[in-house]
């Protein structure tokens, strides 16, 4: 048997001193983890920074600092993915092979990019919160994993049209930008306007140029038309605004939640005039909670926001974290099942519970009138 020396003791202990530390480090490691609770939020980055990570700020604050989660601490990445369907499926598979990470996503924030990241968290069993994100091919099928915090675009389409309706509009045209927002809305308006006998007269999509547009506006006039739909949002729909106002200063120009986004009277100047939209929101609600939230805002950014999308930021993450706290799990699997069954929770502007397949249920629309550049909001 070989003889050992006491060099090669010394190199031995050192080595296991080193493991040593290593595994105590690891130890710590996990440890800390375990104590920390890590979101992702994952959209375009011109939306997500200002207000609504401004919310999501001020709700890990709140949780942090008041020991909400008895123990941990809540922290999110961000991931921006630009609007673009092959970054937005990137940082979907990112994700989803993090699951040991991550207890939930916030996001994302198009239809073309949510609609099939939405499959890939599914199955990888990760819990995805949009808090934008309308089309009903979200959660059709429905699936265990997938939330939104906004009604669908055939909600917001029955509100319009009932609206159009009372106005007495009979013949509509639509204009629809091609994309899954803009034609999933466009189907639901048209499938909305039929239950009320309003015939869309003609529908179109993308016009190339002024000549194209002038076109189609003179088959309105010989249609008699009392009103155009523009399923698509700002500040995209601006430039369509424009031409049907340099035609006729008066036409009634309706539209859904995708214009409340933005200031459309900002946007459009004097060619807001006569748009009415669906508003998710009314800001002039005398809500307890509205007004605590503007209340710490303001004491944080020095203003109050200018619009939901503050509060969209900071209900995302208590949702998130009321399902870690009534459980005591931060589980995507525990969180998605307490969701899906949780009791009504108000949030700042709505009353969150959901349908069994993650859609929002009873939460309230408006309808957003502008005239002379002010805004009139109708329940």
């Amino acid at each position: 048997m070989e003889r050992i020396g006491k060099k090669h003791y010394k190199k031995i202990g050192c080595i296991l001193t080193i493991a040593l530390l290593a595994v105590f480090a690891a130890g710590c490691e996990k440890a800390a983890d375990r104590n920390t609770v890590y979101l992702a939020s994952a959209g375009p980055a011109d939306r997500i920074e200002g207000e609504f990570k401004n919310g999501i700020t001020i709700a890990i604050d709140e949780i942090n600092q008041s020991d909400y989660l008895e123990g941990k601490t809540i922290q999110v990445d961000y991931y921006d993915d630009s609007r673009d369907l092959t970054t937005g499926i990137k940082i979907a598979q990112k994700l989803a092979e993090q699951t040991d990470k991550y207890s939930a996503v916030i996001g994302h924030w198009n239809a073309s990019i949510s609609i099939p990241a939405a499959t890939i968290y599914n199955h990888a069993g990760l819990l995805a919160i949009t808090p934008m994100v309308s089309s009903p091919k979200l959660t059709i099928p429905s699936k265990d994993y997938i939330f939104r915090t906004v009604p669908t675009d055939a909600d917001e389409a029955q509100k319009i049209a009932g609206y159009a309706a009372e106005k007495g509009f009979e013949n509509i045209a639509v204009c629809y930008i091609d994309s899954d927002y803009g034609t999933g809305l466009c189907d639901e308006f048209e499938k909305a306007a039929s239950e009320r006998s309003i015939s869309i007269i003609d529908t179109h999509t993308n016009f190339i140029n002024r000549e194209e547009f002038e076109k189609q506006y003179d088959k309105w006039q010989a249609l008699d038309i009392d009103a155009v739909f523009v399923s698509d949002s700002l500040p995209n729909a601006v430039e369509l605004i424009n031409l049907i106002r340099d035609k006729d200063a008066g036409l009634p120009i309706l539209s859904a939640g995708g214009f409340s986004f933005e200031d459309v009277v900002s946007l459009a100047g004097e060619n807001s005039n006569n748009i009415t939209y669906v508003a998710l929101y009314y800001p002039d609600q005398q809500l307890d909670s509205l007004i605590a939230f503007n209340q710490k805002y303001k004491e944080v950014y020095g203003e109050e926001p200018t619009s939901f999308l503050a509060s969209k930021g900071y209900e995302c993450v208590y949702l998130i974290a009321k399902g870690i706290k009534e459980t005591g799990s931060p589980s995507s699997k525990v969180i998605a099942e307490y969701l899906h069954t949780m009791k009504p929770w108000q949030g700042v502007f709505n009353t969150y519970n959901f349908k069994e397949n993650g859609d929002p249920q009873g939460m309230e629309l408006f309808i957003v009138e502008v005239k002379d550049g002010k805004y009139t909001y109708l329940q």
